[in-house]
């Protein structure tokens, strides 16, 4: 557990968890005007493993493409998140489209993209 603000901290959830937080990821993509489906969300949810050192900063997933923006504590996690994606079979065609030392040194900026497999789009 992570202390974010007062009376707020941030923990790593799983999968018996996933059930709670859609109604949030629901109303995250809502504000922002994108439509992913709960099967997308889902699918996101579980490729990326709990522990991997990666933290997903900003998300778009729409019109059967996603877009990651994240810091990560060295390149080598950035392609494990690479990894995870495709792993998962949800995914195809992942590019990380950028990876660069954060502002922090002891972080990697990201951002991957991967296209949604059609057969997953429902």
């Amino acid at each position: 557990m992570r202390e974010c603000a007062e009376g707020y901290s941030l923990e790593i959830v799983s999968e018996a968890d996933l059930d709670d937080l859609l109604p949030l990821m629901r109303a995250y993509c809502d504000f922002y005007e994108t439509a992913p489906s709960d099967a997308q969300l889902l699918a996101l949810s579980r490729a990326l493993p709990p522990h991997l050192g990666a933290e997903i900063v900003d998300f778009t997933l729409d019109e059967g493409t996603i877009k990651l923006d994240g810091m990560a504590d060295s390149f080598a996690t950035v392609d494990r998140v690479k990894k995870a994606l495709d792993l998962n079979g949800y995914f195809r065609d992942i590019q990380v489209t950028h990876a660069t030392a954060g502002s922090d040194p002891s972080k990697v900026e990201f951002r991957l993209t991967a296209a949604i497999r059609g057969d997953a789009m429902e």
